[in-house]
């Protein structure tokens, strides 16, 4: 019985000290670079559209409220855009995701900020 108590006391004390240095060992872990932008790219792509609906090009993803700010923005508000071949002109970014981020694939995350335009194009994908 006292060996048993004895087990439990000091297992009781050293479970904070081994979570204590695991919390140590995560946060030396490599930091993620920043985000990487590239400045007035033109992507050429299919239009779709994500579950959480933003705009897919390519495998690239457009915030909605980018497009609202475009003189021709109420042409791409409906959906007979989709699976139409575009041309979309902004700044590509590259957002490098920290290892408990959701990303789409490969640890990264491609967007486009700042659109300057959209345009339909017959231009092969």
């Amino acid at each position: 019985m006292r060996t048993l108590l004895v087990f439990i006391f000091t297992a009781f004390f050293a479970l904070p000290a081994a979570a204590q240095e695991l919390q140590q060992f995560n946060a030396q872990q490599v930091p993620t670079p920043k985000d990487t932008c590239y400045q007035n790219k033109i992507v050429y792509g299919r239009w779709s559209r994500t579950k959480g609906a933003m705009l897919y090009i390519n495998g690239i993803l457009i915030d909605p409220s980018e497009i609202e700010n475009l003189k021709n923005a109420r042409r791409f508000k409906n959906e007979k855009w989709r699976g139409k071949k575009i041309k979309v002109k902004g700044d590509l970014c590259i957002h490098y995701c920290s290892p408990y981020e959701q990303c789409l694939s490969d640890g990264i995350m491609r967007f486009l900020k700042n659109v300057q335009y959209l345009k339909r194009t017959c231009k092969a994908d």
